[in-house]
């Protein structure tokens, strides 16, 4: 990881403030904090996967990674919205890269249905968008986006 790169990040980190992430779920959308917290996925996207993992493990606090799977849903709704697939995926990467480190109740099944779900509205094909944002998680966070492609009640969840 360059210098300016790791700068790029630790500045993108220091916006995300416990101040400023409180009350993200409920803030209209889009709203000037999902523009930071896409540029931020960008930048990590960037970086290999070991560098990246370093990052998500000893730079982000909780509420940084909680603010991650939180993105992804609000990237859901905004690309239908806007209808982007793009947008699907941006969420999609987010919520790869938290891992659902923070043991999620719900196992990160309500961001992951809220991206298919988007994917499906937006004429995306959720399995592409998947394997993308799989491609760039941690082996386990690839296994269980691919798992989730495997559930009998996707259909059902989007008629």
């Amino acid at each position: 990881m360059t210098r300016e790169s790791r700068d790029g990040i630790a500045k993108l980190l220091d916006e995300l403030t416990p101040e400023e992430l409180g009350g993200y779920h409920d803030r209209p959308i889009p709203d000037p904090l999902d523009q930071a917290i896409s540029r931020l996925v960008q930048a990590l996207a960037d970086e290999t996967l070991g560098e990246r993992e370093q990052i998500l493990g000893s730079w982000f606090d909780t509420a940084q990674l909680g603010a991650l799977s939180v993105f992804c849903v609000r990237m859901a709704s905004l690309a239908v919205r806007e209808d982007s697939s793009d947008l699907v995926l941006t969420g999609l990467l987010a919520a790869a890269f938290e891992g659902f480190r923070e043991n999620s109740p719900d196992g990160g099944r309500r961001a992951l249905a809220a991206a298919y779900d988007a994917a499906v509205r937006v004429g995306g094909d959720p399995g592409t968008l998947f394997a993308q944002a799989a491609s760039l998680a941690r082996p386990e966070m690839a296994g269980h986006l691919q798992q989730f492609l495997q559930r009998d009640d996707l259909d059902a969840a989007t008629d």
